[in-house]
């Protein structure tokens, strides 16, 4: 399963794994298409997961610094895997 073998190399790192965290990997991953924060906190309600805006950005920034995702620079870009 891919979200595993992007987790745990993050586990053995010590890298904290909360729930929100590993589920928005998996959403980002098992959809492989460009998806907005707005799109993410979606998929997350979907999944009775309620977070608000800034921590996903605040996942999303600390997926970027893994280099797990990324974001084109250009205004409105959307987030996708690497």
């Amino acid at each position: 399963m891919v979200t595993q073998d992007i987790l745990e190399p993050l586990r053995r790192r010590g890298e904290r794994l909360s729930v929100p965290r590993c589920l928005m990997i998996e959403i980002l991953y098992a959809r492989g298409d460009h998806l907005t924060a707005q799109d993410i906190q979606h998929h997350l309600r979907e999944r009775q997961v309620d977070l608000n805006e800034a921590t996903v950005y605040r996942i999303l920034q600390w997926l970027k610094d893994l280099g797990l995702v990324c974001r084109p620079t250009w205004a409105g870009a959307n987030w996708c895997t690497r």
